[in-house]
């Protein structure tokens, strides 16, 4: 999986949350938008979690453009904002979920798993 957080803390947080779990990886990690398709497709990520705002720039072209070279990449928005305040973001990036950033990482792992799973069994 691929990790785009532009906060430096956070994003080594969700690394060390994941790389404690025997059926997760990571591909790799970013804070640029523009880094996020060239990351994912050689790192072979199966799921980005994106925060939908990277210093001030919207990352959802980005993932738009990665599913359109790899239909299957699935994206767990990881977002402070509230999931109806983004609601068409979310539709505009299916196969996609949304976890909250004041839940816990149970959350997130759980998200990432599922869609993970759905994602490599779809070739992606």
């Amino acid at each position: 999986m691929l990790v785009a957080e532009d906060n430096v803390d956070l994003r080594a947080a969700i690394c060390a949350l994941v790389s404690g779990e025997p059926d997760m990886e990571i591909a790799g990690e970013t804070a640029d938008p523009q880094e996020i398709v060239t990351l994912a497709v050689t790192g072979g990520a199966h799921v980005v979690v994106l925060d939908l705002n990277l210093h001030g720039e919207s990352s959802v072209a980005a993932m738009r453009t990665l599913q359109r070279e790899r239909p299957a990449t699935a994206a767990v928005i990881y977002s402070g904002y509230d999931a109806a305040d983004i609601e068409a973001g979310l539709r505009a990036l299916a196969p996609c979920a949304y976890v909250s950033k004041s839940g816990d990482g149970v959350d997130l792992l759980e998200a990432i798993r599922r869609l993970g799973n759905d994602a490599a069994g779809a070739g992606g």
